[in-house]
């Protein structure tokens, strides 16, 4: 997608170029990932929506905290506080 939206720019910069040469350039931060690609790597709306999934998943106490009030194995809220509890009160918000 990074080469693409870098190619439609191009293009209607040519297109202005021709049909309204005193208008001016556009010029647009590309805000699809150009770097080389690594198969499996999470973006920005990847981790908000495994984030949301899971945390609307196990937060079945109703509290807004992940916790041992919920329905989630011991192993993973061991790990999931071990990793993001950052006060230690076993909540994970």
């Amino acid at each position: 997608m990074c080469e693409m939206f870098d190619c439609l720019v191009a293009y209607e910069n040519e297109w202005r170029d021709a049909n309204c040469p005193d208008f001016g350039d556009i010029e647009c931060p590309n805000p699809y990932p150009c770097e080389d690609e690594c198969e499996g790597a999470w973006y920005c709306d990847d981790i908000e929506m495994v984030a949301a999934d899971y945390f609307n998943t196990f937060n079945t106490d109703g509290s807004m905290s992940l916790n041992a009030n919920d329905d989630i194995e011991d192993e993973h809220l061991s790990l999931l506080l071990a990793e993001c509890d950052a006060n230690n009160d076993g909540n994970v918000l």
